[in-house]
């Protein structure tokens, strides 16, 4: 599926992107797609617009000029914080003379730029070290990938349940292994726990400090990286804690969903979506308070609505339900 990201005066391509996916699928994509790597100086490269579509010029032995996908534009925009709410608002170009600022003011010297079939991917520093998705792959049986979740800005790859849990009588959830990756520099390798609701087929990962194994992507400790030990540290972990985990997911419909609740999740749900859409996305279920709604049928309104949604923005709202039980 591709899709791209169009505002009234900007058209940002997208890559390929896969929900929840046969594995083979995912796989076959990866290994047939170009990919090519330019180091430069930043002071090399520029950006300009044609037909609301932007484009990046590499000053090299000869000019190479790529079309900008989204996720090379919000990883661009990350090097100084600047909000993709703004710039998605802002006139073309203010936008295109930001970016050749923010390529100006990089102090390295030199970046690389990922392309992918003939589109400009991302732009990571010197200190950027690769964790490739078919690496973390090869380090899993085949038989125990169920789906993989992949775009642009990052992969997610599902494994078989491991567990059950019962949080009521007639519910049953299994949990598995998420495992978190980014190629192009927004998502750390980290190993989690996902929880699926059978019943509805509604999921969420489990965040909680005492199971998460992550390798960075930006530090010198990643060059002694060990794929297979991360994803058995975590199993170790979650199977000394899963009466722990059982017993928190087993209070969930017996705590009330109070208006505290309720005004800090909001505010969470404006930091994923942008300003004041929290209340937007939850009113169906803030307008039923008086009904002594629970924790648990939070985390479900939550995780349900989140399937209508992007991949990128689906996971953030998956997340963030997760953390409303285990946090």
């Amino acid at each position: 599926m591709i899709k791209n990201r169009i505002t009234k005066d900007l058209i940002l391509q997208e890559g390929h992107s896969f929900q929840n996916a046969n594995p083979i699928e995912v796989i076959d994509f990866i290994k047939t797609r170009k990919i090519n790597y330019h180091i430069v100086s930043p002071t090399d490269l520029k950006i300009f617009h044609t037909n609301k579509k932007l484009y990046l010029e590499i000053h090299a032995k000869k000019v190479l000029r790529y079309v900008i996908r989204r996720s090379f534009f919000e990883k661009l925009l990350m090097w100084y914080n600047i909000s993709n709410y703004f710039m998605y608002k802002a006139d073309i170009e203010v936008v295109v003379d930001i970016l050749n600022n923010i390529l100006r003011l990089i102090n390295r010297t030199y970046v690389r730029i990922t392309v992918e079939d003939d589109e400009a991917l991302t732009i990571t520093s010197p200190d950027y070290k690769d964790i490739n998705d078919l690496e973390i792959i090869g380090n899993l049986s085949k038989d125990k990938i169920v789906k993989i979740t992949r775009t642009d800005m990052f992969t997610k790859i599902d494994t078989n349940e491991i567990r059950t849990i019962y949080p009521k009588p007639n519910d049953t959830c299994g949990i598995g292994l998420s495992i978190f990756n980014s190629e192009t520099g927004f998502h750390k390798f980290e190993v989690k726990l996902y929880l699926l609701r059978y019943i509805c087929s509604n999921g969420s990962t489990i965040n909680m400090d005492l199971l998460n194994e992550v390798i960075p992507h930006y530090k010198k400790d990643n060059l002694n990286r060990n794929i297979k030990t991360t994803i058995i540290k975590t199993l170790n972990s979650f199977n000394a804690k899963f009466d722990l985990i059982r017993q928190e997911f087993e209070k969930a419909p017996n705590l009330k969903a109070s208006a505290e609740k309720m005004s800090e999740i909001n505010k969470k749900i404006d930091y994923v979506l942008g300003y004041k859409k929290g209340n937007w996305f939850l009113r169906e279920f803030i307008s039923g308070l008086q009904d002594d709604k629970t924790i648990f049928d939070l985390f479900n309104f939550i995780t349900d609505k989140a399937k209508k949604y992007e991949p990128n923005i689906r996971i953030k709202l998956e997340k963030l339900a997760g953390n409303i039980i285990f946090n």
